[in-house]
């Protein structure tokens, strides 16, 4: 096969195939074609019951009934040839345990050429016998393409090779109903079918050629070196942990599990230490010493240029002479030989295929980080060939994918080489992983996938996309517990751009994370076209693993992942819904409701150790009855409890927490008694709790829900002329706004003069001074800001990106229209401040309001102390919100009596406040409610935030919209028009 012909093999293989009419089967007795249209086929799953079949297209072939059992018996057994490989006899004895598992029926494997009953294959061993157009014969190896058709006493599970056959078993129980939501048996759902007819006439080829999900930080294993608890699956290895046993047969019944692995794994260290094993020299007494990769071909890159880590990789071109001896023969003859980059990995890529002739993917990914990329230290003699760093690596995966063209070569857009190639293209067997993370800021995924298909890699559709799935810890730090809604918009841009792959990182967390992991193994199956369904998905779990209480669980998820804040309120509501749940729930939806209580009751001690007293003893016992939770709890499997130890519990974890002490031993794998680890460790000692409704009503107890209910308002802005006083005695101004990461602003354009608009095609204009990396200690001088400006109707009127540290620029933006826009700004961490001159004129006055956290309004996330203003409207009694420390207000009020304007002044009163410094020394993460006091005239009224220290802060009961000054107020059109503004 050729280099080309490997994607087109893939994107074209099928189209034969499905050149066929269709027909709608949900009643057979009125089956019709349907030559322009093609119409879902229906499954009739038990007696009368239909439901709509998963994804896949029409066979091309009418079928008929097929009966699967009657009464818990039936005549059919599952054939297969004689000689079958491994793979289609272990799908064959999965399929014969489930069906029997569904039926009660027991369901024979036998080996015969004659095909019976259910026969399960390939299209190379049944062809001469299976019905309508099947397959073709010459795939690619790793084609996992198959049918699912049923006639009067047969059904036919055909793939093209074993993998598809493999994958057909599995796209035929999801058509009976099965479902293994989260890894363990327990959510597993096996219908009960004593009675179970099918009527199918299905072609599925996987939208993507891989579905992928790797564990950050790798599973818990116990010290010991074995698993105590023998594997569910007779395919896990007795060394595996149990928890990669329950991962890895949880990605195969979901179709996960594949022949392509795009490993994404850093390589160039690897090669290095494999010629280094490989070589030796011979010194003058006969003794060979292993030798150190050739200095000549090697680029390092110093630690003080930037920061980040020392490291040495590969020059291009060049040559090394060396006198070595080949510990890989039999002979160990020494001989001089000439080394170049190209040859030392071309021959350990060889090695590779030799050794794993079934791999048919070859990582050739650089190591991590800008300063160990290829080639960027500017000491190699070869610089000058390829200025851009992306060409020089895209030049060596090139010089691989010549050498094995019937192989994929792996390589992601990271990083330094995250950036397109200028000068070269990929060859067509190159496939390009687009990380959603870990790219250099100002790069992003999306414009950079889009970069690489107008370098030709979008010609064979060879895009990754890793999934950073954030596990729970990252959630909780962050505060945006939207993954699985976000993370499926996002797929479902990188499957209409054209996306063959997916690698996805997760974790243990299943509680959290469980649903977006099945949706990427959803999303691998979908039709052309087609596109991934948050709420049908979440609405499938829902009704299928908790069928008497799915409608609550329903909104237990639905809160989860939407609400913007993390507070008591947040904890107490979840707790209720799963008490609520509980007394209706079977016993078999306990045991899962069990485990999302178990998930809550983590989240309640996070926030209870974040909220204490940053240098206090409390913080202390808080972190440590946490951890002691998290090992306790460590096999239900709805934290990534192995992954949250790694990062804590060493001294210099990644997420290390300075406040707080660790004790010896504490590694994640260390045990109890003293086995090679300084001493026991404390934090092993605490025991799992008891799930129960008790339980769960004495959660929702502890967490009280907020004193205010929310408020929504128009997301429509406009001028407001707020009264308030002329001079400055009562109020405090600041001229910039301080902030990080990616905003929306909401702004007014005023219409331009006749004289500044002869001769120009805009109508208004917007000006303004944008400070970029205004974070100095965070700014990496070669990035900067990407801003966007559109109308109200989502029209982008400019977009434009702006570089330096520290660096003030002068922006002008002109509109084609008036009126309401908006400004999305992205920082990539590094911080921007926004500043604008006020003008005489108030018809040509800038107004840019900032969103605090609403649904409404992005969440503006503050760096360093703050101020600003906001509108309470006249019919509101209290000021209610949320923010992540205490926070200092005030009010701006006309005296009733004296007419005279005053200010009051009021404190947050979040619940720690009488235990830390009010500014900057705990993140409370919690509700507060200020009443308007009643000696305050029924007017609206001006509040500010007074030199807060807050990142974020959200407004829930009056317009969530913050001005800079109370001459620039923009408010939603409701409420300018209610108060007459």
């Amino acid at each position: 096969m050729g280099a080309v012909s490997v994607g087109r093999a893939v994107a074209t293989g099928l189209v034969l195939t499905v050149a066929v009419a269709c027909v709608e089967a949900s009643d057979p007795g009125e089956s019709r074609e349907d030559p322009v249209r093609p119409v879902r086929l229906s499954l009739v799953s038990c007696g009368d019951e239909t439901e709509s079949v998963t994804p896949g297209d029409c066979y091309g072939a009418i079928p008929q009934r097929t009966r699967l059992a009657r009464a818990g018996k039936t005549s059919l057994q599952i054939s297969i040839w004689p000689s079958a490989d491994g793979r289609t006899r272990d799908a064959a004895a999965d399929l014969s345990d489930y069906l029997g598992r569904i039926t009660g029926a027991s369901f024979a494997v036998v080996e015969t050429t004659a095909p019976r009953g259910i026969v399960l294959g390939t299209q190379s061993q049944w062809g001469d016998d299976v019905p309508g157009p099947g397959l073709p014969i010459a795939t690619p190896p790793y084609d996992e393409t198959h049918i699912i058709f049923s006639e009067s006493s047969r059904l036919w599970l055909i793939g093209t090779t074993s993998w598809g056959a493999a994958q057909s078993v599995w796209s035929f129980l999801h058509h009976l109903g099965y479902r293994h939501f989260f890894p363990g048996e327990e959510w597993e759902i096996v219908p009960d079918q004593p009675t179970a007819t099918v009527f199918l006439s299905r072609l599925h080829t996987p939208r993507l050629l891989t579905r992928d999900l790797y564990a950050g930080f790798g599973f818990w294993r116990p010290p010991e070196g074995n698993d105590p608890t023998q594997p569910r699956d007779r395919r896990c290895s007795p060394f595996w942990p149990t928890h990669r046993c329950d991962f890895e047969t949880w990605r195969r019944h979901n179709q996960m599990a594949g022949p392509l692995d795009f490993s994404q794994a850093h390589i160039y260290p690897s090669i290095q230490e494999w010629w280094e094993e490989r070589y030796a020299y011979e010194d003058t007494t006969g003794q060979s010493i292993p030798v150190a990769f050739p200095s000549e071909l090697l680029a390092s890159k110093p630690a003080a240029s930037g920061g980040l880590e020392d490291s040495s990789q590969f020059c291009m071109t060049g040559s090394a002479t060396r006198r070595v001896r080949d510990l890989n023969g039999a002979k160990h003859e020494t001989v001089v030989r000439t080394f170049t980059v190209r040859d030392i990995v071309i021959e350990w890529a060889r090695e590779q295929v030799a050794q794993h002739p079934d791999r048919f993917v070859i990582g050739v990914e650089p190591a991590d980080g800008y300063g160990a990329n290829a080639w960027l230290a500017g000491d190699c003699d070869d610089e000058r060939v390829f200025d851009s760093i992306s060409d020089r690596v895209v030049w060596l995966a090139n010089e691989v994918a010549r050498e094995f063209p019937d192989r994929f070569i792996a390589l992601n857009a990271y990083s330094a080489h995250a950036p397109a190639p200028q000068r070269i293209d990929p060859e067509p067997n190159v496939g390009i992983g687009v990380a959603t993370n870990f790219s250099a800021p100002g790069q992003n995924p999306l414009e950079i996938a889009q970069s690489w298909s107008a370098a030709g890699a979008e010609l064979n559709g060879f895009f990754t996309y890793p999934v950073s799935i954030r596990d729970t810890r990252d959630v909780l730090r962050t505060f945006q517990p939207n993954g699985f809604f976000q993370q499926i918009r996002e797929l479902n841009e990188y499957l209409e751009s054209g996306a063959r792959f997916v690698k996805a990182e997760s974790g243990a967390g299943w509680a959290f994370v469980g649903l977006t992991n099945l949706a990427i193994a959803r999303a691998g199956w979908l039709e052309r076209g087609e596109t991934l369904n948050s709420q049908r998905l979440l609405q499938d779990f829902a009704q299928r693993a908790f069928p008497q209480v799915g409608e609550v669980i329903a909104r237990f998820y639905d809160r989860l992942f939407t609400e913007p804040t993390l507070s008591r309120d947040y904890v107490g509501r979840l707790y209720d819904l799963l008490a609520k749940a509980w007394p209706l729930a079977s016993e078999e939806e306990r045991q899962r409701l069990e485990k999302l209580g178990l998930y809550v009751r983590h989240v309640e001690l996070y926030k209870h150790y974040w909220s204490q007293c940053f240098r206090s003893a409390a913080r202390q016992s808080a972190f440590e009855e946490w951890m002691q939770y998290l090992y306790a709890i460590r096999h239900d499997q709805v934290v990534h409890t192995h992954g949250i130890w790694q990062s804590f519990a060493p001294t210099r974890g990644p997420r290390a927490d300075g406040r707080v002490t660790v004790p010896p031993g504490a590694r994640a794998n260390c045990p109890n008694a003293n086995l090679g680890c300084p001493g026991p460790n404390p934090w092993k000692a605490g025991a799992r709790p008891i799930v129960d409704e008790r339980f769960l009503l004495a959660g929702a107890a502890r967490n009280p829900r907020r004193d205010h209910v929310p408020v929504s308002f128009s997301s429509t802005l406009q001028p407001a002329n707020v009264p308030h006083p002329a001079g400055s005695d009562v109020l405090s101004r600041r001229r910039e706004w301080p902030y990080r990461g990616d905003q929306t602003f909401f702004s007014w354009v005023s219409p331009r003069t006749a004289s500044s608009m002869a001769g120009s095609s805009t109508t208004g204009s917007l000006a303004f001074t944008l400070t970029s990396g205004a974070v100095p200690a965070l700014c990496r001088g070669n990035t900067g800001v990407e801003m966007l400006f559109q109308s109200s109707d989502g029209v982008t009127q400019d977009k434009r990106r702006f570089d330096g540290c520290n660096t003030n620029h002068s922006v002008v933006l002109p509109s084609r229209s008036t009126g309401f826009h908006l400004i999305h700004t992205e920082d990539f961490g590094q911080g921007v401040r926004l500043d604008w001159a006020p003008r005489a004129d108030p018809d040509q006055r800038t107004r840019i309001v900032a969103g605090l956290g609403r649904s409404d309004a992005t969440n503006a996330h503050f760096h360093n102390v703050w101020n600003g203003f906001f509108y309470v409207p006249q019919d509101a009694t209290v000021v209610g919100g949320w923010s992540d420390k205490n926070l200092r207000l005030f009010a701006i009020y006309r005296d009733p009596v004296s007419g005279a304007w005053r200010r009051a002044n009021f404190d947050s009163h979040l619940y720690s406040a009488a235990q830390c410094d009010l500014t900057n020394d705990a993140e409370v993460r919690e509700h507060f409610t200020i009443p308007v006091p009643d000696d305050m005239p029924g007017t609206g009224q001006i509040w500010g935030f007074a030199q807060v220290a807050s990142d974020r802060v959200v407004l829930e009961t009056v317009p969530p919209y913050l001005a800079r000054d109370v001459d620039e107020f923009l408010l939603p059109e409701d409420v300018v028009a209610a108060d007459g503004l």
